[in-house]
């Protein structure tokens, strides 16, 4: 795919398309399949649909708590599949890139969950000082039930 022409929403299909491959350790598996359950329900989210007609390399219409973690979700994603699937007789590289996939998706479930509070908000507005188009705390959209409960499966190994 053109990062330049394809939009964010082939590129999630994309994603969400990867196969499964056979070999995949139980631990891979579940990281993944998780992972991309909550990518996709990001990607489904109200307030992500004005970035989805985008192309990818476009910068966001709205740079959101949604959107910032769409983009940390499937930046983890590709980590992952980058990553031997059977976690056996990872080199050096692999292994710190699997590690790094550990770590995020907990830093993924910790900023959705709000289980340092605030953080989340702190990180968008770091990242996008006065830019991000949404509204002021306390009033942003919500992330939903579903969206929460794909994100406390991140912890479960």
């Amino acid at each position: 795919m053109d990062p330049n022409t394809n939009t964010r929403a082939e590129f999630t299909q994309g994603m969400l398309n990867n196969p499964m491959p056979d070999n995949a350790s139980r631990e891979w598996r579940s990281m993944v399949v998780n992972s991309k359950e909550l990518f996709r329900l990001l990607a489904a989210h109200p307030g992500m649909q004005p970035n989805m007609r985008q192309a990818y390399m476009t910068p966001a219409a709205i740079k959101s708590k949604v959107y910032f973690m769409w983009d940390f979700v499937g930046r983890t994603l590709n980590f992952a599949y980058s990553v031997l699937p059977t976690l056996r007789n990872l080199n050096r590289g692999q292994s710190a890139c699997w590690d790094d996939v550990l770590s995020r998706s907990a830093l993924t479930a910790t900023l959705i969950l709000d289980l340092t509070p605030g953080m989340l908000d702190q990180l968008v507005e770091g990242t996008h000082p006065g830019r991000t188009g949404e509204l002021p705390f306390g009033q942003r959209a919500v992330m939903g039930n579903d969206i929460k409960e794909a994100a406390r499966k991140l912890m479960q190994r």
